[in-house]
């Protein structure tokens, strides 16, 4: 009894599941990886509370022109996934306002995704906003806008892009920063356009003085028709890395001092530039201050009212323009018009100008030093004025001193009027020569070679044709040189060795770019003398049988004579002796 009711039980059970999924309404509200596909879906995921994980899994249109989402005391992730999102109509509402708390992070894992609205992003005091991926697009006023006199505020972006529609109205700023305190916006990567229209791509205005601070950096890119950015009060700015600001036909950026003093740094390798004639590409203005340095490239810095600017670094700078009682002083950089900035220049700075495969630019002060440090061979540096000592200088570099300042290559001086191309002899110096050698043929010869100094690699050469023309010979890079056994052929070859730092040894194979006693050191040519072999008699005949008169027959003639003339003497000597 208890098992048949069990199993009613669950007839039962699977009977009402049954028919939930079957009930018109009843499909799920979730694609398989838990995207939203809906309007509905996502005002539901949206609003829902506590830490909020959405992903569009469809092109989402939102028609009611008023729809916004809070974030407020809660933090909300929303992967756009490749997705767009749009909210129709022109509503001055946002579509995001975030405070009290509230942090909304904006993904794009798969890249091409977009939110289209009027007013897409607004911060209010303690938010966050984080910009990682993604296209923002505004159908009417700022894409992303941090609300007048708002405090503890944090705007990041990353990556994406932040500008308006080609149909956009009561175009405003693509990001507005406004705010009272501790307000902190980071640009690290990214777009921001206000092109083709738009007022302004970013906005400063600070309450007071150090209200806002901003830090561009990364690879971002800031654009505008107009003016790109104006930064009007009280914010400390920062320029870094290969950021590049730029517009087509007013001001890249520009500074002033409206409820506080703005302070911007340019530095790294930015590019601060404009496409106008008629506009500076940094214009400081009021009581603002401006430092460029590092290796920034400011196509054009004017100052005015009682605005300063310093130019210092291996910064470069186009046209410089000083107005009013402002003040503008160059300490180092690098132009193409040393005319226009000779102006800005101390009198006794140390200027020259650099010549190399591209081209030549002047250089000052402690950019001068800079570049001469990354100089190669061929180039040529001319101090037009100033004391410059150039030190670590590679061989083939000129330095001519046009200048009349006291002026040094690698201790070398260079008087005025004079130039001077370096050339450092090789640390190693050939002690003893490789000498003549002569064999016997099918005997080998030895030719060895001394040094010292350095890291020594050697390399023989073998010359058949008396000198005239020598070649490598494979695998033979000791101090000494032995031949295969010698033929007659090989009389009169010539052997030399050539000596290079180990460390340049692959080098060798490019001879003709060397420079003997620079690069490398050669040995004289040791000549080779090969002599034929004596061929020796076979043993008997005729050559064996000495000459008539010669030999045993000879020797016994004598003797018989000798005998005969005793014979003769001898009685002769007894009849002396009797008598």
């Amino acid at each position: 009894m208890q098992t048949k009711g069990i199993g009613r039980l669950a007839a039962l059970l699977l009977a009402a599941l049954l028919a939930l999924v079957l009930l018109p309404g009843a499909a799920l509200a979730l694609t398989a990886d838990g995207a939203v596909e809906t309007a509905e879906e996502l005002i539901n995921a949206l609003n829902a509370g506590g830490e909020v994980n959405v992903k569009l899994g469809a092109n989402i249109t939102l028609t009611t022109t008023r729809q916004q989402f809070a974030i407020s005391g809660k933090t909300v992730t929303l992967d756009l996934n490749g997705f767009a999102l749009t909210r129709e109509g022109t509503g001055s509402s946002p579509l995001f306002s975030i405070n009290n708390g509230g942090k909304l992070t904006i993904n794009d894992q798969k890249g091409g995704g977009s939110i289209t609205s009027s007013y897409p992003v607004e911060l209010w005091s303690n938010s966050t906003f984080v910009l990682n991926g993604g296209d923002l697009i505004s159908a009417k006023g700022a894409v992303i806008d941090i609300f007048d006199g708002a405090k503890n505020v944090l705007a990041e972006m990353n990556g994406g892009s932040a500008g308006f529609t080609d149909t956009a109205t009561n175009i405003d700023n693509v990001l507005g920063i406004r705010g009272g305190e501790n307000v902190k916006v980071n640009i690290n990567g990214g777009e921001i356009a206000a092109d083709p229209a738009g007022r302004l791509a970013v906005y400063i205005s600070g309450k007071k003085a150090g209200a806002i601070e901003v830090t561009i950096a990364g690879d971002s890119r800031i654009t505008a028709t107009n003016n790109a950015i104006q930064a009007y009060s009280g914010a400390v700015i920062n320029v870094s890395g290969n950021a590049e600001i730029h517009s087509e036909n007013r001001n890249a950026i520009s500074t002033q001092s409206g409820y506080g003093v703005v302070s911007l740094t340019v530095g790294g390798d930015s590019r601060i530039t404009t496409g106008s004639r008629m506009s500076a590409a940094l214009s400081a203005q009021e009581d603002s201050s401006v430092i460029v340095e590092g290796n920034a490239t400011v196509s054009s810095l004017e100052t005015s009212d009682s605005a300063s600017a310093l130019v210092q670094g291996s910064s470069s700078v186009g046209k410089l323009e000083r107005e009013d009682s402002s003040s503008l002083t160059v300490t180092s950089c690098r132009t193409d018009d040393l005319a226009n900035v000779k102006a800005f220049l101390d009198p006794d700075a140390a200027v020259a100008k650099i010549t190399d495969g591209s081209g030549s630019a002047f250089y000052v002060g402690e950019a001068l030093e800079t570049r001469a440090a990354g100089v190669s061979e061929g180039d040529e540096i001319d101090v037009l004025s100033g004391d410059v000592a150039l030190t670590n200088l590679p061989d083939g570099v000129t330095v001519t001193n046009s200048g009349g300042g006291t002026v040094s290559a690698n201790g070398e001086d260079v008087p005025a009027g004079d130039s001077y191309t370096v050339e450092t002899p090789l640390a190693i110096r050939i002690t003893a020569q490789p000498r003549d050698a002569i064999v016997t043929e099918g005997e080998t010869a030895t030719f060895t070679i001394a040094v010292e100094g350095g890291t020594p690699y050697y390399q023989w050469r073998k010359s058949t044709d008396g000198g005239r023309t020598f070649a490598f010979i494979a695998g033979e890079n000791g101090a000494s040189y032995t031949t295969s056994a010698t033929t007659v052929e090989n009389d009169g070859y010539r052997y030399d060795c050539l000596v290079i730092e180990e460390a340049d040894k692959d080098s060798l194979a490019d001879l003709g770019s060397l420079a003997e006693g620079r690069d490398y050191v050669k040995s004289s040519a040791a000549t080779l003398t090969v002599k034929a072999a004596e061929e020796e008699p076979a043993p008997g005949g005729e050559d064996d049988v000495p000459p008539t008169g010669e030999g045993p027959l000879l020797y016994v003639a004598l003797g018989v004579a000798a005998l005969c003339l005793l014979g003769l003497a001898l009685p002769a000597l007894r009849r002396g002796n009797r008598g």
